[in-house]
């Protein structure tokens, strides 16, 4: 059985493989420590020698998750509780696929490759074996997976925008296979967080509202709030700072323009490109289906 798992500071997205069968999911990667767990408390696990909730039900009083090393330390919590929430039973022979941002990739791919190894959670212990990638790496499979012509393309810019970082990866076509320009690949500390904090910021200002991060995103999805028991319409706010969070990405990666100009197909995926102005992009721009599933889905295919 293989897990492809794609543990973000925003959300958690998998597919399950078994067989000929696949289970596909996401859910908030929020975690909160709480005193005690109640017996039908399903989304609670004893964890380093405290008990944890994960998910949906951890949401308002969520830990702050913009550091890597949040991400190493609870990377077997956030696995066993996709393998739980699923009913997964035959877990001898495990395989997971994931992936680190470029930015995090050097100094952390032995710790997350380590921390996934070895599954201690609920006094149960899950061996595996894992495959790890770059981020933006999974995003090239899945679209060449689905563009079969693309193989012809002579290079190819891949910009991964994650809930805390951006990888930008170019790849040229050496003999039917695209290989990275290590030099002129890297990942920027900015990602998808950009707009939900001028968001939550707009909020604060305009309702007087507190928004933990992981809310505010939740907001940004939905394209309302609830306030005082009113429904608020967002549609014409969110729209604006769609454009305004364009133009600061593509700011930022302003200085490889030329590699960009140069490609024969700049792809996005990644949750962030869900917030993008598409009119704002360049016109040989490629946004994958589902962007946020895009990883999981490439890890699949290799």
């Amino acid at each position: 059985m293989e897990l492809s798992v794609d543990i973000g500071f925003g959300d958690t997205k998998y597919i399950i493989k078994n067989d000929e069968e696949q289970i596909k999911g996401k859910f908030p990667t929020a975690i909160t420590r709480v005193s005690i767990k109640v017996k039908d408390d399903k989304d609670v696990y004893k964890f380093r020698n405290g008990y944890y909730r994960i998910g949906y039900g951890a949401v308002e009083k969520a830990e702050a998750t913009r550091n890597m090393k949040f991400l190493v330390r609870f990377a077997p919590l956030i696995v066993y509780h996709i393998l739980k929430e699923n009913n997964i039973k035959n877990l001898d022979e495990l395989k997971i696929r994931s992936g680190i941002s470029l930015f995090y990739y050097e100094d952390y791919k032995e710790q997350f490759k380590e921390a996934l190894k070895n599954i201690k959670v609920n006094d149960e212990e899950i061996n595996t074996k894992v495959k790890l990638f770059a981020q933006g790496q999974g995003i090239l499979y899945d679209f060449l997976s689905i563009n079969p012509e693309a193989e012809n393309l002579k290079s190819i810019v891949i910009v991964d925008i994650g809930y805390n970082t951006i990888d930008f990866l170019y790849l040229k076509n050496e003999n039917g296979s695209f290989k990275p320009y290590k030099e002129e690949c890297f990942g920027l500390p900015q990602g998808a967080h950009i707009i939900v904090n001028l968001l939550k910021d707009y909020l604060q200002e305009e309702y007087k509202v507190n928004l933990t991060e992981q809310e505010t995103n939740q907001i940004l999805r939905d394209g309302y709030f609830t306030f005082r028991g009113k429904k608020i319409d967002l549609t014409d706010v969110i729209s604006d700072l769609k454009n305004e969070y364009t133009f600061k990405i593509l700011n930022l990666l302003e200085n490889r323009t030329d590699l960009i100009d140069r490609a024969d197909k700049i792809v996005f995926g990644g949750g962030g490109a869900y917030f993008l102005d598409k009119d704002e992009l360049p016109e040989h721009s490629f946004i994958v289906k589902e962007p946020e599933f895009s990883n999981v889905r490439g890890y699949l295919k290799k």
